[in-house]
């Protein structure tokens, strides 16, 4: 009687250890999925493209394909708290560093080497389509995969039969456009004063910083006009106008203002000397 009930009470208790830590090895098998079908298509791809010009746009398309599928499974990881989130996408950050050969995958990158005049227009316009048809795309291939694991990750499930998303901010949207401007100033300002050899490690650690403090204090926080679009546009309790302007026009100000930043300082320092 007594091991049957010790039996019982350790079937169960495994029963909601598998339920507690089910959608993490679901979200797990996500991205090894989602980087290993990245990386099997650089390879292939890559080995076929002889220009430089159409690497960098395969590149740029690949990457920025692979972070944006990736981070909608990042809702998955949320469940377990700020800490396990900030672990986890700070780890998809490095293995994105790792595998993605020097691709921005932001449009914030041409479109600061556009306003400076660092490339030219068809170039960064070439670039800023590779990256926004990725962002198209991501959605459709992160269903796809919802789909042929719906019988078998439940919670893949209700992904797929989630109604229509909604906006949540815990802050004036005063503040959080003040965020989105203040976060993308931070990351480029933060990230290129990283040393080189430590940067890899570094960056994603501040990045997922960031959308930890957000997921505590702001809302539903983006830092990056790809990702916005790709996470929220279409979801409601936003008017359209009021979209473009929190997840596009505020990162691009705070990304410019950082690198004007850097040049005037730079120019400033070559007057000196």
């Amino acid at each position: 009687m007594t091991w049957n009930s010790c039996g019982f009470a350790s079937y169960f208790f495994n029963m909601r250890l598998m339920n507690d830590f089910y959608p993490f090895l679901s979200a797990s098998l996500y991205y090894f999925v989602v980087l290993s079908l990245s990386e099997i298509t650089r390879q292939l791809l890559l080995s076929r493209v002889k220009s430089s010009y159409w690497k960098a746009i395969i590149l740029e398309f690949i990457g920025t394909a692979q972070i944006c599928t990736c981070i909608f499974e990042n809702a998955i990881l949320i469940q377990y708290g700020v800490s396990i989130f900030f672990v986890g996408t700070a780890v998809l950050g490095f293995c994105f560093i790792l595998l993605n050969r020097g691709a921005n995958c932001t449009p914030l990158v041409p479109i600061e080497q556009l306003y400076f005049g660092e490339i030219s227009m068809s170039r960064g316009l070439s670039i800023l389509f590779a990256q926004l048809l990725a962002g198209y795309f991501s959605y459709r291939i992160a269903f796809s995969i919802w789909l042929y694991t719906y019988d078998y990750l439940p919670i893949h499930a209700e992904f797929v039969n989630t109604p229509q998303c909604s906006l949540k901010y815990q802050m004036n949207f005063v503040f959080v456009m003040l965020f989105e401007t203040c976060g993308t100033f931070a990351i480029r300002f933060v990230t290129s004063r990283l040393p080189k050899e430590s940067s890899k490690y570094l960056a994603p650690a501040f990045m997922s910083s960031l959308f930890s403090f957000a997921i505590l204090f702001v809302g539903d926080s983006a830092l990056d006009p790809l990702v916005g679009s790709t996470l929220f546009y279409g979801c409601t309790g936003l008017p359209t106008q009021y979209f473009i302007l929190l997840y596009w026009i505020c990162p691009t100000i705070g990304w410019l203002s950082a690198a004007q930043f850097d040049r005037t300082k730079t120019s400033s320092k070559k007057k000196k000397d």
